[in-house]
């Protein structure tokens, strides 16, 4: 790892800076002659009752909810669908930018785009039109696979996902399976 990869990092930057060395009149000297920390961060443990396990869990139960009244109705709750699916588009589509069209690094090989799939976005529009039902049931088919192998192989992927993700992923395979099931029909 080249010097230059991880100068961003303020920590790094600190360690650097305090070896640097400067050329003078009398030879090589310290570029840092003393140094002072003005403030020292502290970390303060909050009781929340707003916890990412509590809300995405919360979001898993609704989605649940949705999804078993969409059954037994057989039909589906498409303004839930459109809002759920553009939204995790496009974070998907922003991590595909970031990825290709930057030069961020850190947001290259981004394995959230398993379940932030760009193509949710579009296929979230398209839900507005009941004329592409047949091309998103298939869609929603291959999401409802690609997300059940990403929860399976979730141990094993390079990255390490963030495991609060794990409720929304679980959602958004519920709600492909759903829209597969009663879009098929």
């Amino acid at each position: 790892m080249y010097a230059t990869e991880y100068m961003f990092l303020p920590d790094y930057i600190e360690a650097f800076v305090d070896k640097m060395k400067v050329k003078a009149d009398s030879g090589w000297v310290d570029l840092v002659k003393e140094k002072r920390i003005t403030h020292t961060a502290t970390v303060e443990a909050r009781n929340s009752i707003i916890h990412p396990w509590i809300a995405f869990f919360v979001f898993l139960f609704a989605i649940a909810g949705i999804s078993v009244m969409d059954w037994k109705r057989k039909k589906l709750s498409r303004w839930f669908d459109v809002i759920l699916f553009t939204t995790a588009g496009l974070i998907g589509l922003l991590l595909f930018v970031l990825w290709l069209l930057t030069d961020h690094h850190d947001a290259a090989r981004n394995f959230n785009l398993l379940w932030a799939f760009p193509l949710h976005f579009f296929a979230g529009l398209l839900l507005l039109s009941k004329r592409t039902y047949n091309l998103l049931s298939s869609y929603f088919l291959f999401c409802a696979i690609l997300l059940a192998a990403t929860l399976v192989f979730w141990w094993a992927i390079p990255q390490q996902l963030n495991v609060y993700l794990t409720p929304v992923v679980i959602g958004l395979a519920i709600r492909c399976l759903i829209n597969w099931k009663l879009l098929h029909r």
